[in-house]
């Protein structure tokens, strides 16, 4: 709750009770002192990097042991 109060509180506890929920206390966290780091990828390299694949294949994956790695043999 961004804004909790006594009344909203007592509110959201009653409603959760009636509904069956185990606890309230979920909904009762803080928020945050900082938020998360906003960022954006540049659409521009993006759309370059992709121009320079456009043509190529991608190379098959070929295991690099012989081995079974399962039993170790």
């Amino acid at each position: 709750i961004a804004d909790p109060s006594i009344s909203k509180l007592t509110s959201m506890h009653f409603y959760a009770w009636k509904r069956g929920l185990k606890t309230g206390m979920y909904y009762l966290r803080s928020r945050p002192k900082a938020d998360a780091i906003q960022f954006t990828v540049d659409q521009a390299a993006i759309k370059k990097q992709q121009a320079a694949n456009a043509g190529k294949a991608p190379k098959p994956v070929e295991p690099e042991e012989e081995e079974c790695l399962s039993c170790g043999a």
